[in-house]
């Protein structure tokens, strides 16, 4: 794993300092979501960061502080019209039943050969405007739908 670490530092200006694995994020909305301009207005569950306000801010979204044990009530009640979490999260909490539309991000990398994973950083991050590029849509009860 050096060997990777010190190829991607050379090459990426980036030092690894640690390695996880972790799952592919979603948004989940009451809308279809096909474009960034689609976040226009949008009020989107978010943490009270102040990182997350401006990211989703600089998106035209509306970011609204909630609660996690809250979202659903949030969704329901328009509070929200959306958030953004593990699509494993989604179904559990029946969040898919107020806000339908499932967009993968694909915003993480897992389960790949090392060589695999240096490929995709620098095709997947290099003009970053992720929503545009990787948005696709899951009906939530579609077998093989959160995977």
């Amino acid at each position: 794993m050096k060997d990777i670490a010190d190829k991607i530092a050379a090459e990426q200006s980036v030092r690894i300092l640690g390695i996880a694995i972790l799952p592919s994020r979603a948004f989940f909305t009451k809308k279809k979501m096909e474009a960034a301009s689609d976040f226009s207005g949008l009020k989107i569950r978010s943490p009270q960061l102040d990182n997350w306000l401006a990211s989703y801010s600089s998106l035209g979204a509306n970011p609204t502080p909630v609660n996690w044990n809250e979202v659903s009530l949030a969704l329901q009640t328009s509070l929200v019209e959306g958030g953004h979490g593990l699509p494993a999260d989604t179904k559990p909490n029946n969040w898919h039943k107020a806000a339908p539309y499932i967009t993968d991000l694909e915003d993480m990398l897992y389960d790949r050969a090392c060589a695999d994973v240096l490929s995709r950083l620098k095709s997947r991050h290099s003009g970053l405007r992720m929503i545009d590029q990787v948005i696709r849509r899951h009906p939530i009860d579609q077998p093989g739908a959160l995977r």
